[in-house]
């Protein structure tokens, strides 16, 4: 596995990795100090509006900002339903999951660790969490809770950094990639009713699971610095691989759909994003304007609208080097199903975004501290310290 590791492609992925981590901790600090919003250029309809206080166009009601948080607040974790979402903050020694009703204004205590809490993730279904806390720098200690915040699962595990990926089919199951300190790696199956870890030798550790027995993973070559790889579909049972494309650099997917971006054959400044089904047949197709970035090529952030058939996305308005570029990020539709794009929002910074079920509203900002009403273009601040 080490030597695996020591080949030139895999320390250029190790360098990206930590080089990404870098630029989220960095945002995660620069929210903590600094929670405003950047003044968006004025003139253009799609501009978002900057909203000093809440207004009324949320629900029909006014939207109160998180405001009192016992310790720190460290993240909003995701959606669990249209209007609920859930939050993580810090305590001096451990951390508490907080739900929070947007319409009321309402937090709730959902779950306290006594260890502090890295992440959580709530499930495809909406209906289980898992978070991952860290009693010590070399371990990680992984939950799994229901809709109510009861444990179901829970495990403990050796890494120095862990990452995870849903079946999207048999959501009784979790992939774990446990990175050691020198960034080599094991993988396992976490099954929650068992509360189990079986380790899955995998060929990388970065892997999409939408169907329960096979697994999508991009075939790096160890020996070289190419900037895209086959898409292989591997067999879990019989270790069997297919090719499914040969030059993608980057794979992700939800419970309805898998996306893989590749670089246009007839323009290298564009990127293609593929639409799959879980057949993994392809649906849709568009192309848009990418940035270079170190030996890679930068894949804005985006997020799939299942119920919807739809991704929102965020794109340059121009090709060029990302560490030079300035021009602001367009966030924009696709529907799958009209094949037709709909810009929403201009100079936008290239921040994580992650919307609602129904496609109303998208956290939005490294902490996930902002909220996007997608219909009036308004963006303000859901957490207020």
């Amino acid at each position: 596995m080490i030597e695996y590791f020591n080949k030139f492609r895999i320390v250029n992925v190790k360098l990206i990795f930590i080089v990404s981590l870098l630029f989220i901790i960095t945002g995660m600090v620069m929210g903590c100090s600094n929670n405003q919003f950047s003044q968006p250029n004025v003139g253009s309809s799609h501009n978002p509006i900057k909203k000093e206080e809440p207004g009324v166009s949320f629900f029909g009601e006014e939207l109160m900002p998180i405001t009192e948080v016992e310790g720190s607040f460290s993240e909003v974790a995701g959606w669990l339903t249209d209007d609920t979402i859930l939050y993580i903050t810090n305590l001096h020694k451990g951390s508490n999951l907080y739900t929070y009703h947007l319409s009321s204004g309402v937090s709730s205590l959902f779950y306290q660790s006594d260890v502090p809490v890295v992440s959580a993730d709530i499930s495809p279904l909406r209906d289980k969490v898992f978070i991952h806390a860290a009693p010590t720098s070399y371990q990680a200690e992984v939950i799994v809770v229901d809709i109510n915040g009861e444990t179901l699962s829970q495990a403990k595990i050796d890494s120095f950094e862990l990452a995870y990926e849903w079946n999207f089919e048999n959501e009784e199951e979790v992939l774990l990639s446990a990175f050691n300190e020198d960034w080599s790696f094991n993988t396992y199956v976490l099954n929650i009713p068992k509360s189990s870890l079986t380790e899955v030798p995998l060929p990388e550790p970065f892997i999409v699971w939408p169907k329960a027995k096979e697994m999508l993973y991009l075939k790096w070559d160890e020996n070289g610095l190419n900037l895209n790889a086959p898409l292989i579909k591997r067999n879990l049972e019989n270790k069997k691989e297919a090719t499914l494309m040969n030059s993608v650099h980057h794979i992700d997917s939800s419970k309805e759909y898998i996306l893989a971006i590749s670089t246009s054959e007839q323009d290298s400044k564009e990127s293609i994003y593929s639409i799959m089904n879980t057949d993994f047949e392809k649906i849709s197709e568009f192309e848009v304007y990418h940035l270079t970035a170190f030996s890679s090529w930068l894949v804005p952030f985006y997020d799939f609208i299942d119920r919807e058939e739809k991704i929102i996305y965020l794109h340059p308005v121009r090709s060029g080097e990302a560490d030079l570029y300035d021009e602001g990020f367009v966030l924009t539709e696709y529907s799958f199903e009209t094949k037709k794009g709909k810009q929403l929002l201009n100079d936008l910074e290239n921040e994580p975004i992650s919307c609602s079920p129904n496609g109303t509203l998208c956290l939005y900002g490294y902490q996930f501290e902002k909220l996007i009403d997608l219909k009036e273009k308004e963006i303000i601040n859901l957490v207020e310290q």
